[in-house]
């Protein structure tokens, strides 16, 4: 039910096509996550009657062409057997625990920041409930810029950001490129972790051009920002499937990032983990493929258990100075350590740059551990 999730961030507008009576309208309660109210919009139908003085406390007004103006705490006794609703915030949310149900499209127009965000001892939960579009349009194409993001607090304490979807597999799509990202700081533990539960629709960004450092000898390749994006000393758990990702643009951005940043590639004191744990459908297509696939860079656990066809321009699957794995050793969810690979379909690689040649499988190792790439 819409109302739960709005009794306290909106304005909700009920359509009666029927009626057509005069009153102008009222916002009628300020968001807790903002100074200004959030605008949002709703249209529900209801064969219901609905009568003023229904409870006591609560009150609407008629608008003009039928639109009634009504308290969303009087939402819970109205039949509403369809619903066409869109939210739109302008501010960054960083509270412990936000719900939205039952959202046509949920929008961010932030162009900095991040949607949601959380740097903070402690877990934020985030639920969406029958949401089918999440957004942000006009997110710069940075480093900095993500819909979902969890950075460290610089504290002790461990924190995490929980995200859940629910009863609806929603598209997203980001401008900046990047739709999940987790930092850290380097730690014999891990004290920042980012975890995703329930299945995503489909994924689009607009691939992000801003690169990761690497070494002088491969700086002219440097990967770009990922989709998910994870970097020293955090974990990004992935517990569901994802139907596709897909970039607006050719030859942009990286799919799945993680950076470990470990400066001695032969020790493994710093733990980085990034794991999607269900299945990853078809990324890119044969118009709009990334500029590199699964990159995995100094030292972490990387594990994707099953993708489709990956489309790409430089490389398909790539690993640097990521000597850590071994058989000896198992990550925190008891998977393979180094970059393991569990299935993927094929990798399909057309350049678009006469300079470069494309790798469908990169391993670059300064020990030659087996366990580096798999």
């Amino acid at each position: 039910m819409l109302c739960n999730s709005f009794s306290r961030i909106g304005t909700v507008r009920v359509a009666l096509p029927k009626r057509n009576t005069r009153s102008s309208e009222s916002s009628f309660y300020r968001s807790p996550l903002r100074k200004r109210a959030v605008t949002c919009s709703a249209t529900l139908y209801s064969t219901k009657k609905i009568r003023a003085g229904m409870k006591k406390g609560y009150s609407f007004s008629r608008g003009e062409g039928g639109v009634l103006i009504i308290a969303a705490s009087l939402l819970p006794f109205l039949s509403t057997p369809a619903i066409s609703a869109e939210l739109t915030v302008d501010k960054q949310i960083e509270e412990s625990s936000e719900s939205f149900r039952d959202l046509e499209n949920l929008t961010g127009t932030m162009s900095s920041g991040s949607f949601f965000y959380w740097k903070k001892p402690g877990q934020q939960n985030l639920e969406f409930d029958n949401v089918k579009a999440i957004e942000c349009t006009n997110l710069k194409n940075t480093a900095s810029g993500s819909i979902f993001k969890t950075l460290s607090s610089g504290k002790t304490e461990s924190q995490t950001q929980l995200i859940s979807f629910k009863n609806f597999a929603p598209s997203i799509y980001s401008s900046s490129g990047v739709i999940f990202s987790a930092s850290g700081i380097q730690d014999s533990v891990i004290k920042v972790h980012q975890i995703v539960e329930g299945d995503m629709g489909d994924l689009t960004v607009l691939g992000n051009t801003y690169t990761a450092s690497m070494k002088p000898i491969v700086s002219l390749n440097p990967p770009q920002m990922g989709v998910f994006n994870v970097t020293q000393g955090s974990a990004q758990y992935i517990r569901g499937n994802i139907r596709s990702i897909t970039p607006k643009n050719n030859g942009k951005g990286t799919v799945i990032l993680l950076r470990g940043d470990n400066t001695d590639s032969n020790a493994y004191p710093y733990p980085t983990e990034q794991a999607f744990l269900g299945a990853i459908g078809d990324v890119g297509d044969d118009e709009h493929r990334f500029y590199q696939g699964i990159v995995m860079v100094r030292q972490g656990d990387q594990y994707i258990e099953k993708m489709g066809t990956l489309y790409a321009t430089l490389y398909g699957i790539r690993t640097f100075e990521s000597e850590n794995g071994s058989d000896e050793k198992l990550t925190s969810l008891g998977l393979p350590t180094g970059q393991y690979i569990k299935s993927i379909e094929k990798i399909d690689l057309k350049s678009t740059d006469s300079r470069n040649a494309s790798y469908g499988i990169y391993s670059w190792t300064d020990n030659g551990n087996k366990g580096s790439g798999r």
